[in-house]
């Protein structure tokens, strides 16, 4: 099950309430202090606190308050956000809350002679560094929205290496790899959005380039950790339903019209109704998310997850999520590039598990030919998941 507050580090609000959590003299504990809080929200239009602030509760005051001050002030809600996000950082009202909240014998740094003018281009300084790893990935992205979830996704990441003093994670990986990782992983999910629009879209992952054998099971290795990573919010490697949940209702509220940041909180709120459900405890009849779409959606997420759960612990690692990408890119054909055709049909397959050729063709609307290709499908992953698993002899 996903812990809610793990999303804290998804959006711009939760960065920046998670930064004022960082401030105040107890710092990183989930709350905020009363002093930081009320400085942080003075010009804002936001409530005062007596005491203090949850890390969780301010992360919904933030979002709510951003999108007001965006519409009064006539600006778009997701660049406010990201003034306010630097803001944590140089506002003097909160500089001198923290010093008020801190013990008097505390030495200020003389270093920190302009602490305002030395921290106004952090953002700017952070989308630079993100846009220079991108660049030697030979990675463009063209959408604002997707380079600022690069740059959340970094902001997060660097803060997590630092404060445990890392060059690489538990796996090996350092903060340039995993934005990388991210990176690719965000333009498969982006591929994945087009592709009931664009019928001859067509993913060209590097897998198609291997020559050996071994070269190939490496690359959907890594093709699978990006996938992974790209829905990862906790970091633990491996991608829940919630998570995977997240990131789907995230895109389905961007398609209808909302900016990045209000297609995030709107899916929080969502996920926080389900945060207490799983595929043994889902809502029954007398509850109000009982014949949802919301329902319907998470259900299908998480028949999507145990299809491909190899283990049976509930979550897609990335050797799992490998397997999936193989079997979805040799759907039709030997080839390792994914059409928008094999996309469709491999998220049919794993709805029509057990479902008769007849009956994928009239529920689903499809051809006999791509029925015959949906039928393959569990054959396909079972052989995926052998092959990646395979010695070299």
């Amino acid at each position: 099950m996903t812990d809610i507050t793990r999303l804290l580090n998804t959006t711009s609000a939760g960065m920046i309430a998670q930064e004022l959590d960082a401030r105040d003299k107890n710092g990183k504990d989930n709350k905020i202090e009363a002093s930081i809080w009320n400085a942080f929200i003075k010009d804002k239009g936001g409530k005062t606190v007596k005491n203090f602030i949850s890390v969780t509760a301010a992360l919904n005051s933030i979002t709510t308050y951003v999108i007001r001050e965006a519409k009064k002030l006539g600006k778009n809600v997701e660049q406010l956000a990201l003034e306010w996000l630097n803001a944590p950082i140089s506002n003097s009202e909160i500089d001198k809350a923290m010093e008020n909240s801190n013990d008097s014998q505390e030495v200020k740094n003389p270093k920190q002679e302009n602490p305002v003018n030395e921290n106004q281009n952090t953002l700017k300084n952070e989308t630079v560094i993100v846009k220079d790893i991108l660049a030697k990935a030979g990675l463009v992205f063209e959408e604002k929205s997707d380079l600022d979830n690069i740059v959340n996704k970094y902001n997060a990441l660097s803060k997590y290496y630092k404060n445990n003093n890392l060059e690489k994670d538990a796996r090996g990986l350092s903060l340039e790899d995993r934005i990388i990782n991210y990176a690719k992983g965000l333009k498969f999910i982006n591929f994945e959005k087009t592709v009931t629009e664009n019928d001859g879209a067509v993913y060209d992952n590097a897998c198609s380039d291997a020559k050996t054998f071994e070269e190939l099971k490496a690359a959907y290795k890594q093709f699978g950790t990006e996938y992974v990573e790209a829905m990862d919010i906790s970091g633990d490697g491996k991608i829940d339903a919630h998570e995977m949940f997240y990131t789907e209702l995230v895109a389905l509220y961007e398609s209808q019209g909302d900016n990045n940041l209000v297609a995030k909180q709107k899916a929080l709120e969502v996920i926080k109704k389900f945060a207490n459900y799983n595929a043994m405890n889902l809502p029954e009849e007398s509850d109000p998310l009982y014949d949802t779409e919301d329902m319907a959606q998470f259900s299908e997420i998480l028949n999507k997850i145990g299809f491909l759960d190899k283990d049976k612990d509930m979550t897609l690692s990335p050797d799992e999520a490998a397997a999936y990408l193989l079997a979805m890119a040799q759907l039709s054909d030997k080839k390792n590039d994914i059409t928008a055709r094999e996309s469709i049909n491999a998220d049919i397959a794993i709805m029509a598990n057990g479902m008769s050729k007849d009956d994928i063709m009239e529920l689903f609307n499809v051809s006999a030919e791509d029925a015959d290709m949906i039928l393959t499908f569990s054959d396909k992953l079972k052989a995926a998941q052998e092959l990646l698993n395979s010695k070299a002899d």
